[in-house]
C-alpha cells in the first residue's frame, strides 16, 4: 500500500470493542486508544484511519519465571462517503511496545521492544522474569512515525495504552467523597475504600496515611479559624466498615484490613456534629507494603462539610398581608408532632386583623385564637397564656378559655406556663391600694388556685414571675430591702418542690431565694430580672451593671438562690476586629444549656439575635444569628432578638424583614439531611 501524508487526532473514552467491520474472532481489543493516524491520497482526500489496538494480555507465572504476553494489532479503516467501507490489517509492519511496572517499593521496571505484524495485523510481545513482581504494568503500543526511531512520540504516533495488574495491587477510592456533619445515616456517610487485584483467599492489611492539618475553608473576608474557632485535631473520626480499621493517635497513619474472600473493604468516616462552621479536607494516601503494589488510584480526598446549623422561616399569615408579627415562646416536640410557636400577628385581607395565636411546623401555618399577646405555650395539652387587658388569659386550643383568678384584684397578667400546664406564672394585685405581686397559678384544665409567690415577705414589695419549670421553681423579679444595704428590684428563683414554694429572704444577710447580680453578696445587690429557668434549675435574665450597661446573666443551679454564683454573659463582641456591643439580655435557655437573647447598643432597639452554647464570661462566645455561616435564608432580614429555644434546637424571635417587623423561627438541620 502506498502511504500518503499523516496527521493525528485525539481519541477519548475507553474502547470496549473494535470499530472495524471485520474483526478476527481471536482478537478482543482492551485498554484505551490514545492517537490515530489520518491517511490521505495524493489529492489530499482522506482515505482511511490507522489505529494501533492492544488486545488480550495474559500472565503465566511458570513460564520463564513469569511471562506477560501482550497482543497488539495494526488496523486501517477505509473511508468513503457515508462511513467506513471495511477494515484492512497491515502485515510485515513494525509495532513497538513499552512497559512500565511500578513495584511495591516504589521503584520502576521498564523496557521497550518491537516486532513485525503478521496475518490480520497481529503482533505478539513477551515480557519475562516477572515472577514475584507486585505492581501495575502500564503498557503502550505504537506505530512509530515520529522523528526519533523507537521512542514514543505522543503527538505524532498512533498509539494505545492498557494497564495490567501483576500479583496483588491495591487502589484507594472514596464513595461518597463528601461527609456532612449532620448525617448519621450510614448510606450518606463518606467511605474510604480499598480494592485489591489478585488472590483473595487470605486477608490483606492495607497501609494508609492521613495527611494532618489539611483544611479547606470557604471563601470569606477573613480567616474562619480566628472568627469561629477550631474544633481540635479533626472534625471527624474513622471507624471500621466492611473492613477492619485501626489507627495511630493522633490520626497520622492507619490500616484497613480486607477480609479473606473479599476484594474490597470500606472504612466509615464519622463526622462530628459540632457547633463550628468549617470545611475540612481529609487527604488519605495509600501506604507502601511488601504484600502489594499501589495501583492507579492512590490518593483519596474527602470533604467534611459543616453547613449552617439552622434555616430561617418567616412567621406570617398565609393568604394575608402580614403587617407585623412577634413571637415569645415555643414548646417541645412530642412524638411526631412538631413544635408550636406562640405570639401575635396583625394582618390584612380587606379588613385589619390583630390577633394572637400559634404557628405550626413544618408549614409555618398560623392558627388565630384570641386578641391576646401570647407570652407562653405548653406542650401537652396545648394551652396559650398571656395578658389580656386587666386579666391573665388562658386559651385552651381544645376546651373552654378563661381568666385566671386575681390574688385580690386586677390587673393580672400571665407570662409563662410549664409544658404540662400544671403551673402558670405572672403577676396580680394583692390589695386595691396594694402592689403587683409575683403569682403562680397551680392546677389543670380550668381549675387553678392562685398563690402569691411573695408569701409572707413585705406586702409592699412588688414583683412579677416570668418563668417556671416542672420542678415547680419560679423565676422573676421582686423588690427587696436589704438591712443597711440595697433597696432594689432583684431577680429571684424559688426552691424546687412538689408544688410552688413561696419566697424566703433574710434581709440582714441576703440568704434565701433572691439571686445576686454578678460580683455582689451580703447586703449589696443590683437591679436584675430572671426570665426563664430550665428543668435543672439554671436561670437566665439580665442585670444592670454599675456602669449602667444592661448585661445578660446566668445563674447556675443551687439549693439556695443566694448561693448561685452569677455569670456575666457580657455583650456580643466580634471574634475578628474590635466591634463590641454595649448591652445584652438572655431571654431563653433549654435543657442542655443553650442561651439565647439579644445584644446591641440600645436597650429598646436590639441590634442582633444571639446564642451561647453555655454560660460564659467570654464576650466572643456569643454567636450573631445574622451570620450566614450559621443561619441560611437571612437575605433581607435583620434578626434582632431570640426570645426562646427548645430542647430540639428550634429558636424563635423577632426581627425585621425588608424593614417591617416580623417574627421568625430558626429550624435546625435535620439529622440525615
Amino acid at each position: 500500500m502506498a502511504w500518503a501524508n499523516y496527521w493525528h487526532v485525539s481519541s477519548v473514552g475507553e474502547r470496549t470493542e473494535s470499530p472495524t467491520s471485520a474483526t478476527p474472532t481471536d482478537f478482543q481489543p482492551e485498554g484505551r486508544l490514545e492517537r490515530v493516524l489520518m491517511v490521505t491520497n495524493g489529492s489530499g482526500r482522506l482515505t482511511s484511519v490507522r489505529e494501533v489496538q492492544i488486545g488480550q494480555t495474559t500472565y503465566n507465572p511458570t513460564n520463564n519465571n513469569g511471562t506477560l504476553t501482550v497482543v497488539a494489532r495494526l488496523a486501517s479503516q477505509r473511508l468513503a462517503a457515508g462511513g467506513t467501507t471495511g477494515t484492512s490489517f497491515g502485515t510485515g509492519e513494525t509495532l513497538w511496545l513499552t512497559n512500565w511496572i511500578v513495584l511495591a517499593n516504589g521503584s520502576v521496571l521498564s523496557g521497550a521492544s518491537s516486532n513485525n505484524t503478521v496475518t490480520n495485523g497481529i503482533v505478539s510481545f513477551t515480557i519475562t522474569n516477572l515472577g514475584g513482581v507486585h505492581g501495575v504494568c502500564r503498557l503502550a503500543a505504537w506505530k512509530d512515525v515520529g522523528t526519533v526511531n523507537g521512542v514514543l512520540d505522543p503527538d505524532r504516533d498512533a498509539w494505545a495504552t492498557h494497564s495490567y495488574a501483576l500479583g496483588t495491587t491495591v487502589e484507594a477510592t472514596a464513595s461518597p467523597d463528601v461527609g456532612d456533619d449532620k448525617n448519621t445515616e450510614m448510606t450518606k456517610r463518606a467511605r474510604i475504600r480499598v480494592t485489591r487485584t489478585g488472590p483473595t483467599n487470605s486477608s490483606l492489611v492495607v497501609n494508609l496515611t492521613i495527611q494532618s492539618n489539611v483544611v479547606y475553608r470557604p471563601t470569606d473576608l477573613s480567616d474562619l479559624a480566628p472568627k469561629y474557632g477550631t474544633s481540635g485535631t479533626a472534625d471527624y473520626s474513622i471507624s471500621s466498615g466492611t473492613g477492619t480499621w485501626s489507627t495511630s493517635s493522633p490520626y497520622t497513619t492507619g490500616t484497613l484490613t480486607i477480609p479473606a474472600g473479599l476484594a474490597t473493604a470500606d472504612a466509615q468516616v464519622i463526622t462530628r456534629a459540632d457547633n463550628i462552621t468549617e470545611q475540612n479536607l481529609i487527604v488519605c494516601r495509600l501506604g507502601a507494603s511488601t504484600n502489594y503494589a499501589p495501583g492507579i488510584s492512590t490518593n483519596v480526598s474527602i470533604l467534611i462539610y459543616d453547613g449552617p446549623l439552622w434555616s430561617l422561616q418567616e412567621l406570617g399569615v398565609s393568604g394575608f398581608t402580614t403587617n407585623s408579627s412577634a413571637v415569645y415562646a415555643i414548646n417541645e416536640i412530642t412524638d411526631s408532632t412538631q413544635p408550636r410557636v406562640a405570639g401575635y400577628s396583625s394582618h390584612t385581607q380587606t379588613n385589619y386583623f390583630p390577633t394572637g395565636g400559634y404557628w405550626t411546623l413544618p408549614d409555618a401555618l398560623f392558627y388565630p385564637q384570641e386578641n391576646v399577646v401570647y407570652a407562653g405555650i405548653s406542650t401537652d395539652p396545648l394551652v396559650l397564656v398571656g395578658p389580656s387587658g386587666n386579666d391573665a388569659r388562658v386559651t385552651r386550643v381544645s376546651g373552654s378559655d378563661f381568666n385566671l383568678l386575681h390574688i385580690f384584684i386586677g390587673p393580672s397578667a400571665a407570662y409563662g406556663i410549664v409544658s404540662n400546664t400544671s403551673v402558670i406564672v405572672g403577676h396580680s394585685k394583692n390589695h386595691p391600694a396594694g402592689y403587683l405581686r409575683p403569682v403562680a397559678w397551680e392546677g389543670f384544665g380550668t381549675n387553678y388556685t392562685t398563690k402569691d409567690v411573695g408569701g409572707s415577705l413585705d406586702v409592699n414589695w412588688a414583683g412579677s414571675a416570668f418563668g417556671a419549670n416542672l420542678s415547680n421553681q419560679v423565676v422573676g423579679q421582686f423588690h427587696v430591702d436589704y438591712s443597711g444595704g440595697s433597696s432594689i428590684d432583684a431577680a429571684f428563683r424559688s426552691k424546687a418542690g412538689t408544688n410552688v414554694q413561696q419566697l424566703a429572704f433574710n434581709s440582714a444577710n441576703g440568704v434565701g431565694d433572691i439571686l445576686y447580680a454578678p460580683g455582689k453578696s451580703g447586703n449589696q445587690n443590683l437591679k436584675a430580672r430572671a426570665r426563664l429557668v430550665n428543668r435543672t434549675g439554671q436561670a437566665v435574665g439580665w442585670y444592670d451593671n454599675p456602669s449602667s450597661f444592661r448585661r445578660g446573666v446566668a445563674w447556675p443551679s443551687s439549693s439556695l438562690a443566694s448561693d448561685s454564683a452569677a455569670v456575666d454573659l457580657q455583650a456580643w463582641k466580634a471574634k475578628v476586629g474590635s466591634q463590641i456591643d454595649s448591652h445584652s439580655e438572655a431571654k431563653g435557655i433549654n435543657e442542655v444549656g443553650w442561651i439565647v437573647g439579644w445584644s446591641g447598643d440600645s436597650i429598646t432597639d436590639p441590634t442582633r439575635a444571639v446564642i451561647k452554647w453555655a454560660a460564659s464570661t467570654n464576650a466572643t462566645d456569643w454567636i450573631d444569628l445574622n451570620d450566614a455561616h450559621f443561619v441560611s435564608g437571612t437575605s433581607g432580614w435583620v434578626l434582632k432578638e431570640a426570645t426562646a429555644v427548645n430542647d430540639a434546637g428550634h429558636i424563635v424571635g423577632n426581627g425585621a424583614l425588608n424593614g417591617s417587623a416580623r417574627a421568625f423561627i430558626l429550624v435546625p438541620r435535620a439529622i440525615g439531611n
